[in-house]
This record gives C-alpha cells, structure tokens and sequence, in this order.
C-alpha cells in the first residue's frame, strides 16, 4: 500500500462493498484485486471473503416465457454473436433464456471474459399482472417519483402510476411512437370486427344472492285443495311460500332453444353408467319436486305442469338479508386480490357466509359423533343410533 492508501484504510468507517459502517467487533480487511493486486478499500471480512465479479448480467420480462421471448430470441440468434443456453417448457415456450457474449479486453496477460446476458421472467416469481402488482404500492412511498412531478394533483399522480391505456390501432407504425402530444379520445377506440358468439358470465356472490332472497323459516303445512292451485299469480315476495311435486312436460319445438341448458335438473344413472349424475336433459319430468318461482321461470318459458301431486306451504321472509349484506360490504372493501387474501374481515366473511347456508341446508343424516374411551381391558366394542336426532355415535373402547 502507498502512504495515502494507508492512511485512508486507517480512518475509514465504511466498507467500500457492503457500504456499511464499521463496528468495534468487526475485522476490517484490505480488499485487493486478485489478478493485478490492486489495492481496493477496506472491507469487512466476511464481505471480502464473498466478494467475486459478476459476468452475469439478469434482464428482467414480465411473462417472458408466454410472448415476449417470441420476438427477442429471434433477434438475439440471427444478429448476435454467440451462444444460447436454453431453459425450455416446450418447443415453444422456455422459463429463462442465456446469451453468451465475449468481451474482449486490450490489456496484456489478460484473457477475454464471456459475459452472460440471461433473460428472465418476473411472472414467475410475482404470479400477477403488472397493474394489479403495482396497485400493491404505497403512493407515500414513492418519493422519487412524486418529486418529479410535483406539480400533479392527487388524482392525476394516481392516474400516472396506474397501468396506461394504449391505442393499438392508431400506432400502425413505427413514426407515430416519436408523437410527443396527447391523443384525441377517438384514438383510443377499437373498432371490434361485428361477430355472433356464446357469452361466457362468471357470476359471483350466487350464495349471496340466494340467502337475500325470502326464506322459508315455520308454519308449514300440506295443501289440500291442489287442483284449483295456480302457481303463477302467486308474488315472489309472498308471505307464504310453496314446493310442489308435479308433472312436467318439456315441448319438443323448445328442445333446440333450450338444448345448451335445460330447466329441471335431475339425478339419475346416465346410459351405461352405475353412479347417479346431476343431468340436464329434455325428457318430461316425473313427480319432480321444486320450489314456486323456479316452477314460475319454467312455464314462463314454455314448460307446461300435467299434474300437481302435492304442495307443500310455509312461512318465509328475508331474514338473513341485513346479514348476508354485511358480510358483502367488507368483501367488496377489499380493494384486490392480495387484500382478500391477507385480510382478516375479507377473507372470513365468504367462509362465514358459506357456512351458514351449508348448516341450514345440510344432511343431518350424514353427521356423527366419534367417542374413544380408554379402559384398563377391552370388554366389548357398540355402535349406538339416535333414530331421532337422525345422527349416530361411535364408541370405540380402547386398551389403556
């Protein structure tokens, strides 16, 4: 070392790698290049024990192995020197790619170095898109970019940190990507070819929905006069709700209209087949048994009743309505994805709602009951039924 550079090493704090302050346990090291001997800083011991060059370069795509690799490995073997290792999913697809560049270097005794330039995809790290993923952020925290736009409002910060709209049939050129103005609004329109299609509705909140609807709760009793009952003059917010056992006869000129989902499902063995199915066919229905305003949607579209074998009146309002609106409002506060699933109230709202619908109409005569009992020898094992709460127990004596 020179004079200078020992004195420097002498009253440094900071390690010139980590860039960290010294601590009065810490072994300050004087980092050196291998190769020239080079004096470099100080150092911290374990840093300059881990301390190599890097001749791999990392570029960052998002969903690089679905569409983005497309074009830039193209590129990268026809007009680039160099080798590429290869990753790959399929033929088509690859999970990160690597071009070996050579870097030659004019200096003596020194031999060139093979710089790797590896490309990767982010989505696979961070399974989102880039909008929803930048929605995560914090607006305080971004100060660096907020200082250079100082001048923005509120709303107008947001609008430049969420994802941009781009006008694809505008840019059909190269040229007008150097237009320095905003659009017109007409810019941005895409003009849809006219097209026939099947719409595809993901509809959520279904169980929601349903449990807001009126809900039978007491006084139910039979029907005695069923051949004068008309279901259709009958409110869907009626006081007094009803479930009918019918006949159903489905009209053949509806089959072609109604072919891609029938009304009234039933359970039954499909041909050739020994487990019961949930299908959706267009034969007549034999004593099927449903609830008013489904058979009220049935004969609105066509579907004619033959015969009504029985009816069944209750009681019903909608009084799990206020209930099941609130435990809406808290899903719908959660602002995404992510939220809902790190969210306390977002994410146990839906189980509770789930829940409740699955206690009130579930199969009481499927639950049971395990009892283990340890005793000091075995004697018997029993198996005891509750006929009347339509449960049973198992005990099983155990040796201690």
């Amino acid at each position: 070392l020179t004079r200078d550079e020992r004195e420097k090493f002498t009253i440094a704090t900071y390690c010139h790698i980590c860039e960290k302050p010294f601590t009065s346990d810490d072994t300050r090291v004087r980092d050196h290049c291998h190769l020239t001997g080079r004096y470099r800083g100080p150092a911290h011991s374990n840093c300059n024990l881990n301390y190599k060059d890097s001749f791999c370069i990392p570029i960052v795509f998002h969903n690089l192995s679905g569409y983005d690799a497309h074009f830039i490995i193209k590129e990268l073997v026809s007009n680039f020197e160099g080798t590429i290792e290869l990753l790959p999913i399929n033929k088509e697809k690859y999970i990160s790619f690597t071009k070996n560049v050579e870097e030659k270097i004019n200096r003596k005794n020194s031999r060139d170095r093979n710089i790797k330039l590896r490309f990767i995809d982010s989505l696979r790290f961070l399974d989102s898109s880039l909008d929803k993923l930048s929605s995560f952020l914090n607006k305080d925290k971004l100060r660096i970019v907020r200082s250079e736009f100082s001048k923005l409002s509120g709303d107008n910060f947001d609008l430049l940190t969420r994802k941009g709209v781009f006008p694809y049939e505008y840019v059909d050129c190269a040229e007008k990507l150097e237009d320095t103005h905003l659009l017109p609004r007409e810019s941005f329109f895409a003009m849809l070819k006219h097209s026939s299609y099947l719409m595809y509705y993901d509809v959520n909140n279904l169980y929601g929905w349903a449990m807001c609807q009126p809900l039978l709760y007491a006084d139910f009793r039979w029907v005695n006069d069923t051949s004068n009952f008309d279901v259709n003059v009958i409110a869907p917010d009626s006081p007094k709700g009803y479930v009918l056992e019918v006949d159903l006869e489905y009209p053949r000129h509806l089959h072609d209209a109604h072919g891609d989902l029938p009304f009234c499902l039933t359970r039954n063995k499909p041909p050739g087949k020994r487990q019961d199915k949930l299908l959706a066919t267009l034969c007549d229905k034999k004593r099927y048994v449903i609830h008013y305003r489904n058979l009220q949607q049935c004969t609105y579209h066509g579907l004619r009743v033959t015969k009504i074998y029985r009816v069944l009146e209750f009681a019903q309002s909608p009084w799990l309505r206020e209930y099941i609106e609130l435990n809406t409002q808290f899903r719908t506060a959660a602002k995404h994805d992510f939220e809902k699933r790190t969210t306390i109230s977002a994410t146990s709202y839906p189980i509770l709602r789930t829940r409740y619908r699955g206690d009130i109409c579930g199969y009481h005569c499927k639950i049971f009951r395990i009892r283990i009992i340890i005793k000091s020898c075995i004697s018997y094992i029993s198996l005891y039924f509750h006929i009347l709460s339509y449960s049973y127990t198992f005990i099983y004596v155990c040796e201690k």
